[in-house]
Parts: C-alpha cells; structure tokens; sequence
C-alpha cells in the first residue's frame, strides 16, 4: 500500500477570493538579514498618512500610469513622473448658513484662506531612486511654486514638516 504523501506544513492551502476564483495563497516575506529591519514602503506610507490625518490633513492617493483599456487600447492617467499623494488643509471654513447668519445681523467676514497644498512622493528608503520622469516633474511643480515632499521614513517626513509648518 502506497503512502499518501504529506502536504507541505509551510504552504496554506488553495484558497477562494471573493470573484469566487481558486488561487494560491501569497507566500511570506523571506526574512530580513539578521540586524536589519525591513522598510516597506506600505509601512512609511501608513505612517506619514496617519501623522497627516491627526493633524487635520487631507491626503488624497494620485493614480498614475498607463492602464489598459477596452479593447487593449492604451489609457494614460496622470501625469508622468506625477507624486502619489496631494495633501490638502483647509482653513477657516465657513458654511452658508453662517455667512447668511452674520450677514443678517449686519456683520462682515473675510472669506476663508485658500488651503494648504503639497505633493507628497514616499520611498521606502534613502536607496530607492526616484523612477525615470518624477524627478523633472518634481523639478516642475517646484518651479512653479509648488511644495512637493520626497520621504523615505516618518522621520524625514516629520523634519521636512516642522521645517515647512513649524
């Protein structure tokens, strides 16, 4: 009698997404060398995100590149070389209703400050390049009077920040 072989322990088995379609299960990361802590750029992005969004900060992700469409016909979205992030502040908002309120009662207001804007372009470390284009584009906007942020980890981030916004 044959015996039945032994399914790997380390690999899961096959598993159903919610198209309903069969795939493998993604294997893990191997192992960071010894001494050394992986940088991912999900992780710096989660947590220059989260930094922004308790200070009040709108960060809203820019999808660029080129997609394929209908009929294999090619789309371009964005702009070449484009940040992943625009982050936005608004100041002093102030509703209609409010404006309607003060104004019933013979009061000014000044409209609201135009918001704070900067692109924001995250890496995973110091070594990882910019791809080809972003950094003319970033060379762009700068001159056009743009901020425009390139970080490798929360603490690059948060030194660019106080320098910009104290």
């Amino acid at each position: 009698m044959r015996q039945r072989e032994a399914a790997h322990p380390t690999k899961p088995p096959p598993v159903m997404n919610r198209g309903g379609v069969i795939s493998e299960p993604m294997t893990p990361r191997p192992d960071p060398p010894k001494g050394a802590a992986p940088v991912r750029e999900a992780d710096v992005t989660k947590q220059v995100i989260d930094f922004l969004k308790v200070r009040g900060w709108r960060p809203v992700r820019m999808h660029s590149g080129l997609f394929r469409g209908r009929q294999a016909s090619r789309v371009r979205v964005g702009e070449v070389g484009m940040s992943d992030w625009l982050v936005a502040r608004y100041r002093d908002v102030i509703t209609e209703q409010e404006i309607r309120f003060a104004e019933g009662y013979g009061l000014t207001w000044e409209p609201p400050r135009p918001p704070d804007l900067f692109w924001l372009e995250l890496k995973a470390d110091e070594k990882k390049k910019l791809r080809p284009g972003q950094s003319e584009w970033i060379a762009a906007e700068r001159e056009k009077g743009a901020l425009v942020c390139v970080a490798h980890s929360l603490e690059s981030f948060t030194a660019w920040y106080e320098e910009i916004y104290g």
